[in-house]
């Protein structure tokens, strides 16, 4: 009887045997932090083979035995389970995130449906980090390759939760299929798994033979940035020299960032941008490259421009103040900063009228509206002052007029009392009035004039109507109109499309009901000119903050429609379902099934996805039928 101290010991030694012999000298990995991630485990066993293998397990396995190897040579290696119990995806990254390691692999076998699958490797590395993550990921697929592990292997660029979410350079790899009988076999052995942990330390070992290319702020600076002034110069430091930098900066298009050598300092060097950025906060993310090829991991910094006020501007929301008004009358405040950009900080400015003081905060939006508290016996101009907080001045003079025709100062409020601006309020077809982005609105009409309709058009997401005002006489009016949302469900959710260029015209009628309804949609890139379109499309997904829903529109050689989900997503599959369900009652003579899909974008987006598949050649009406009930389960679900 061997006890398990013992196995683990026998193992380690046939591990160490395959090492080779000039190796096991030196430590060629020393000061690298790997934090390896056995997927599933407890309740969760992943797929399981024919013969009852259950992935959790060798999942578990593997990772102990490329843990030995790893720290032989000299790393620093953590798990994030080490017995059969669950642990969630967000536990794993947020185990990542805190320790933040070199590197962080986490290890999986796949499970196909198909009766007779190939077996094959598959390497997954954060799409969004072209990194480490990649560089890594290609001697991982290389290594399994030469070993002939299985069939073949393919490095795919991924968006899974523990990668996407992860701030440290992840990979995730499926070592081989476990609902292949020959793998489950191999894999109950001893032999297999120490032998795929090998290739996978093996890459490792290649992928670090020069050592790992690590940067950092200059004396260790805070990654938070506060500036005054449109330009930054952030100083860093590398452990070997450096050949050039990748950097971008989200929310903004500015491209000209570039890096130069601080000469009197070895290994320090500047990155700077050349176009001015506009006040507001940024995260910016760079990496670097050696000249050996080695990337750096990402290093992300927080930038928050705060540009002085330079010119302070006012849009009163009506022309005068009708003598006698007593209550809040609202006026426009608009801060411009030194390039004659809006202010988009909040600041805290001081608002003076009438020998009255008090604070203003300004918003995002760079106008902010502020209220003037008024008694109702001004009989003279009301003097204005708004002071910012760096000093500059303006003022404005309100005339007080007795109104020559009827005063109307109203508030168009939405869904959840959200103020509407941009609105139109319209009489007899012409436009009156716009509200501001408080929803304010002012206009005028003749005092003979007791009822006066006017329509109300608040734009995409809530539905337009009309309105009569009623006077019984007084010469001020002050209405308070709410408009109907089209569709509470879709209201302000991010939509992504991603379809070929041959979907145009189903794209466009989708996206119109989906638009009108409130929703802010946006296509996809998918280029016809490359292999594999739908990585371009599902990265360019992942990059988009507080997605909703992503749409993908394919035609097939399959004979039904098909409207697919992933097989763990609750709202995919409830989504996929309403759209069977509502397009079989108004069209029972068509056939759609929904069904759990392997599509790619199912898997690595983080929102919820669904693949809306037809067949090559159906007709117009079946389309426009299809993209009808789409827009209908989205509208109610």
């Amino acid at each position: 009887m061997v006890h398990m101290k013992n196995y683990k010991k026998l193992a380690f030694l046939f591990l160490l045997s395959t090492i080779p012999a000039f190796a096991q000298g030196n430590k060629p990995l020393a000061g690298l932090n790997i934090m390896l991630d056995p997927g599933h485990g407890g309740a969760d066993s992943g797929a399981v083979g024919h013969l009852g293998l259950k992935e959790s397990d060798t999942n578990l396995r593997v990772a102990r035995y490329l843990k030995m190897l790893l720290e032989h040579d000299g790393a620093n290696v953590t798990l994030t389970r080490t017995q059969d119990k669950s642990l969630p995806l967000s536990k794993r990254v947020e185990l990542s995130n805190e320790a933040m390691p070199d590197l962080f692999i986490s290890v999986h076998h796949n499970a196909s449906l198909n009766p007779k699958p190939q077996n094959h490797t598959e390497i997954y590395y954060n799409a969004l980090d072209s990194g480490v993550s990649k560089f890594v990921g290609e001697h991982m697929t290389e290594g399994f390759e030469e070993a002939k592990f299985t069939d073949y292997s393919k490095k795919i660029p991924a968006g899974f939760y523990v990668l996407r979410n992860n701030n440290a350079p992840a990979i995730l790899t499926e070592g081989s299929y476990i609902s292949v009988p020959d793998s489950e076999k191999n894999l109950r052995s001893g032999k297999g798994l120490t032998n795929e942990a090998a290739i996978l330390w093996k890459a490792i070992r290649k992928a670090y033979e020069k050592g790992p290319l690590k940067i950092d702020l200059y004396n260790g600076a805070s990654e938070k940035l506060i500036m005054d002034s449109p330009y930054f110069n952030i100083l860093f430091t590398a452990n070997k020299a450096i050949k050039n930098v990748k950097a971008s900066i989200n929310n903004s298009n500015i491209a000209n960032v570039d890096i130069k050598n601080i000469m009197a300092y070895p290994m320090t060097y500047s990155l700077y941008n050349s176009s001015p950025l506009k006040s507001g906060k940024y995260e910016l993310t760079m990496m670097a490259e050696s000249y050996e090829g080695m990337p750096s991991a990402k290093k992300k910094i927080n930038l928050e421009v705060n540009l002085p006020v330079n010119k302070i501007g006012f849009k009163p929301v009506a022309q005068y103040i009708p003598m006698g008004f007593k209550g809040r009358f609202p006026i426009d405040v608009v801060l411009f900063d030194e390039q004659n950009n809006l202010n988009t900080r909040t600041i805290n400015a001081k608002l003076e009228y009438n020998n009255n003081s008090e604070e203003l905060v300004t918003d995002e939006s760079g106008i902010t509206t502020a209220f003037l508290e008024l008694k109702g016996d001004e009989t003279k101009e009301v003097k204005v002052c708004v002071t910012a907080d760096n000093g500059v001045k303006s003022q404005i003079s309100l005339p007080i007029a007795m109104p020559v025709q009827r005063f109307v100062l109203g508030k168009l409020t939405g869904f959840n009392d959200m103020p509407l601006p941009n609105a139109a309020i319209k009489h007899n077809g012409k436009t009156i009035a716009k509200t501001n982005q408080k929803g304010l609105f002012y206009f005028d009409y003749p005092l003979s004039t007791k009822d006066f309709e006017i329509e109300v058009q608040p734009g995409p997401g809530h539905n337009s109507f009309t309105q009569t005002l009623t006077t019984n006489g007084e010469p001020v009016i002050l209405p308070l109109l709410e408009a109907s949302a089209v569709s509470p469900a879709l209201l302000n959710k991010k939509i992504a499309i991603m379809a070929q260029s041959s979907l145009d015209n189903m794209v466009s009628n989708l996206t119109k009901p989906l638009t009108y309804s409130g929703a802010k949609v946006c296509r996809l890139d998918m280029p016809a000119n490359q292999e594999k379109p739908e990585y371009l499309a599902v990265l360019e997904a992942n990059r988009i903050k507080d997605l909703y829903l992503v749409i993908s529109m394919k035609v097939e050689k399959i004979k039904d429609i098909q409207i697919r989900h992933y097989h763990s997503s609750k709202n995919g599959k409830k989504l996929a379902d309403a759209v069977k369900n509502t397009f079989m009652q108004n069209y029972p003579n068509i056939s759609v099934k929904s069904t759990a899909g392997s599509d790619y974008e199912l898997g690595h987006t983080g929102a919820t996805s669904i693949v809306i598949a037809i067949p090559e050649q159906p007709d117009e009406n079946t389309r426009e039928a299809l993209i009808n009930q789409v827009s209908h389960a989205l509208k109610n679900n």
